[in-house]
């Protein structure tokens, strides 16, 4: 009887250390699930708030056909609560995506800019 088993490829940083603009959004690299059969990934999201920090930090997945051209509007957006000189970090599932970009900015206008690092792992089936 064959056994299915969840198997993933390497981390990756499709973002490292961004520091943010005031409100306009800074995109992550492609994330390919369509190549090599993936249909998820873990994706977490860590976001370094300046010490005067004032402003949320929103998280937006867009999807794409191609990896060239991403939808306008977000599959999904969660806010990350400023916490002034601190981290904090969200991990979320991507699914049935063929390929997807993270956009993050500040919720408002902000001078002090956060920073923020994406890490995702991608995983598919194997079936022996």
């Amino acid at each position: 009887m064959a056994t299915g088993k969840r198997v993933f490829r390497t981390l990756a940083t499709p973002m490292n250390a961004v520091t943010l603009g005031d409100t306009a959004a800074s995109f992550s690299s492609d994330v390919d699930l369509e190549t090599n059969g993936y249909i998820g990934s873990h994706v977490a999201v860590d976001v370094t708030f300046h010490a005067s920090g004032a402003q949320n930090v929103v998280v937006s997945v867009y999807g794409s056909l191609d990896g060239t051209n991403y939808d306008d509007v977000p599959v999904f957006s969660q806010e990350v609560a400023v916490s002034a000189g601190s981290s904090r970090q969200i991990s979320l599932v991507v699914t049935d995506l063929a390929h997807y970009r993270i956009g993050v900015k500040h919720a408002a206008s902000d001078t002090n800019h956060a920073t923020v690092t994406i890490t995702e792992q991608s995983w598919r089936y194997d079936i022996s």
